[in-house]
C-alpha cells in the first residue's frame, strides 16, 4: 500500500480500519485469481476498493505543517 501512496496507520484508528480493509480486498483479490491467467483481456478493478483507496489517499494527515528542520525551533 505505501507503493499506492498510503502509508500505514495506527492503531485503532478510523483510518486503520479502512487500511485493513483495502489490504483484505487486494489478498482476496489475489486469491480469487491465483489460476486465472489473462491473454490479451484487460481486467476490470473493483470500483468500491478504488473508492476506499482515493479516500485514504485523500485524506492522509498533512505532514507538511510539521517541523523536520531538526532546529528544535530555538
Amino acid at each position: 500500500m505505501a507503493q499506492a501512496g498510503v502509508a500505514e496507520p495506527e492503531e485503532g484508528t478510523p483510518r486503520r480500519a479502512q487500511y485493513d480493509l483495502c489490504v483484505n480486498a487486494l489478498v482476496l483479490d489475489a486469491w480469487d485469481r491465483r489460476d486465472i491467467s489473462f491473454v490479451g483481456t484487460s481486467t476490470a478493478e473493483n470500483p468500491s476498493f478504488r473508492r476506499l483507496l482515493n479516500q485514504l489517499k485523500l485524506t492522509k494527515p498533512d505532514v507538511s505543517n510539521l517541523d523536520t528542520s531538526g532546529s528544535g525551533g530555538g
